[in-house]
């Protein structure tokens, strides 16, 4: 193992010529081994006669080592510095050069517009990308990193002036080259070329292709960053958007949350990511019908973008139009009007052509207007969104444009033009339907919206077959209480209290009410949730009418009452509310009405008998009308072939034969003193 044991081995050697010589031949080698030097008895290998010199030198090797080591870190930092400056040379002779590429790809899509074209009509940015899409594929077919960037901007560029169709088949293609170019390997570029391929499938509303990406993004962002990351955060809301849409918003929650508090962790005060992640959790909020909770979001994401951007933008047209939705969804349409048409007017400076965004502003827009009364300006920017949206996108299926069909039917319907707008409803669902098979929140309402049409035209049977399908989708959607699931039991009541079926009507009927309290007692600032609840009361209070249960009617009618006059308390503008309260004192005798003629629809029974505006509505089949909500009812249940209208017209009552179905007559109820006997 040692000299020592080389030295005691060689005397013992049986082979005498192997041996030491002498005496003086043994001393020698131990005193060498004393002096750190090779012995004669071990294997003369250079390792060993190595380490004798460094035993003998220590000092002297100690240093020189240290001085070698010294001028090998110089050498090997001097190398790596001229490697690093090599390789900066050539990342920036690369960038230059894709940057003159780019340059001159960008500079030649406008030297080819044809200069006698261009003195004729104006020429668009759409019709100069759409030139230039065609050459890229050609124009750098030995570079694919310099098409990349191109490809890229591409992308963006379509994407802003709302053409995710034409933004598609570039990010397809800068996934392409990436992934040519890196494999599998996980790379920022690769997640960004993911991020784009996703934006544009969600713009085209193709959400189960528009999942797994959002998955596979955000995974592979989580490995890439282990900390907190502004990516790894836009990538979990982007995740989180998609949920919503893939009627997930439980799920969705969770990570817009943590989401949201990467972003505030990663930026502190004001920033541009944290304002849009308070607006994308106001959104989830509100898909999970928490308006109220919703709504505090919005209003703190509107108040940074406006303290971030003191000029027109994007972001803040959108919190805006996502503000004025939140209220409205509240049954608050009169404050959420100005912020309505504050967002429409800026999108309309921002974007001077076709975009999604104006289209979806008109839509909203429309909505307060309907809900406000002024329904014919609503159908007017309802038509508008929609042609929009038809333009934008080409006929092709869209939920954007599923959802303005419907919006459409309802305000075709609103305007007495029901035989239009059955058209319309059918349409928007079967668009629904070819989008997802499946049970949605949309096509439940476009099977509610089918059936409202088709229980105006006194079709109460087929009205009844689509309400029952949109409230057992509403109720396999939402397993626990939702405002749509009561609204579509109340309605599957009124159809069935019309077509003799009582018994299932009052059950219909305490169900929709039950939910309804459930909900404003959880909710119990959501003014659309409270009006609902009250108009249950008062239906059920009506039929308790019909079937000679005063008192159990009287109870209902004055519960409905009691919440219409605590929500115009704060809300004195509120018009559902306000009509809802006359409706209820008109059925418990407190005011006295007429139900007044306001409109004649086209093509109706009332143009054909040539009724007039201003003509007050007596009787229907024998049965006095003391409210408006009273008609659908009495034309609904006529059983004979014919029945007759006794109307009242200056000073004259007038009397009319008539068909089964609606009169086609816009009606309001207007309060008369009572006059008491004399």
């Amino acid at each position: 193992r040692g000299d020592l044991d080389w030295i005691v081995m060689k005397c013992l050697e049986k082979d005498r010529a192997r041996r030491y010589e002498t005496a003086n031949g043994l001393a020698a080698d131990v005193q060498r081994h004393l002096n750190h030097e090779p012995v004669m008895a071990a294997a003369p290998s250079a390792a060993y006669k190595v380490r004798k010199f460094v035993q003998r030198h220590r000092v002297g090797v100690v240093v020189g080592a240290l001085l070698m080591l010294t001028l090998l870190a110089g050498i090997v930092g001097t190398s790596w510095e001229w490697a690093e400056a090599v390789r900066q040379k050539r990342e920036a002779a690369r960038q230059s050069r894709v940057a003159q590429h780019t340059t001159d790809f960008l500079t030649g899509m406008f030297e080819s517009i044809d200069p006698a074209e261009a003195k004729l009509r104006d020429i668009t940015v759409r019709e100069v990308l759409d030139e230039a899409s065609g050459k890229i594929g050609t124009s750098f077919s030995n570079d694919p990193m310099t098409e990349l960037p191109i490809r890229r901007t591409m992308v963006d560029i379509y994407g802003k002036i709302g053409k995710p169709d034409a933004a598609l088949p570039h990010a397809e293609a800068a996934l392409r080259l990436i992934q040519a170019a890196s494999g599998d390997k996980d790379s920022p570029e690769k997640a960004q070329s993911l991020e784009d391929l996703g934006g544009c499938l969600d713009a085209l509303g193709k959400y189960d292709q528009v999942l797994p990406i959002r998955q596979a993004t955000l995974a592979m962002d989580e490995r890439m960053y282990k900390g907190d990351n502004t990516n790894k955060a836009a990538a979990m809301e982007n995740l989180a958007n998609c949920l919503e849409w893939s009627e997930r918003p439980a799920e969705a929650l969770p990570i817009t949350e943590a989401a949201l508090a990467m972003f505030r962790r990663l930026q502190k005060g004001d920033s541009p990511e944290v304002a849009q992640s308070l607006s994308n959790l106001g959104a989830c909020l509100d898909y999970l019908h928490r308006p109220v909770d919703a709504l505090t979001n919005f209003q703190e994401a509107l108040a940074m973008h406006q303290r971030l951007y003191k000029e027109d933008r994007v972001e803040i047209a959108r919190d805006l139009d996502m503000l004025s939705y939140c209220l409205f969804s509240m049954g608050r349409a009169a404050e959420a009007r100005p912020h309505a048409e504050e967002a429409l007017a800026m999108n309309r400076r921002i974007h001077k052509a076709d975009h999604p965004d104006v289209a979806h502003c008109l839509e909203s827009l429309a909505g307060c207007l309907y809900y406000l009364g002024r329904s014919d300006e609503a159908l007017t920017n309802i038509l508008d969104s929609l042609a929009m949206y038809q333009r934008i996108f080409h006929g092709v299926d869209h939920p954007k444009t599923e959802n303005l069909l419907n919006d459409c039917a309802l305000a075709l319907d609103a305007a007495g033009r029901t035989a239009e707008a059955l058209p319309k409803a059918r349409e928007g669902l079967e668009m629904s339907e070819r989008l997802n098979p499946g049970d949605r929140a949309e096509t439940a309402s476009a099977l509610n919206n089918t059936a409202f049409c088709l229980e105006h035209l006194g079709r109460w049977s087929e009205a009844l077959t689509n309400y029952q399908a949109a409230l057992t989708m509403s109720k396999r959607l939402y397993k626990q209480d939702d405002p749509n699931t009561a609204l579509f039991s109340f309605q599957v009541a009124n159809c069935l209290r019309v077509l003799g079926r009582t018994d299932e009507a009052r059950q219909n009927y305490q169900e929709s009410v039950a939910m309804f309290e459930r909900l404003a007692a959880s909710q119990p600032k959501d003014n659309k949730v409270r009006v609902g609840l009250a108009k249950a009361h008062f239906l059920l209070g009506s039929f308790w009418l019909t079937q000679g249960k005063n008192a159990a009617a009287e109870k209902e009618l004055r519960d409905g009452m009691n919440i219409v006059e605590s929500v115009l308390a704060n809300d004195a503008v509120n018009p559902s509310a306000a009509k809802l309260r006359l409706a209820c004192r008109i059925k418990l005798g407190l005011d006295h009405c007429r139900v007044v003629v306001r409109k004649i629809f086209p093509g109706s029974q009332a143009e054909n008998i040539h009724l007039q505006a201003g003509d007050v509505v007596e009787r229907y089949d024998g049965n006095p009308v003391i409210s408006t909500l009273d008609l659908p009812f009495l034309t609904g249940s006529m059983k004979g072939s014919e029945a007759v209208l006794e109307i009242h017209r200056n000073g004259a009552f007038l009397r009319f034969s008539v068909k089964p179905g609606p009169l086609g007559v816009g009606c309001e109820d207007q309060v008369v003193p009572e006059i008491k006997p004399q």
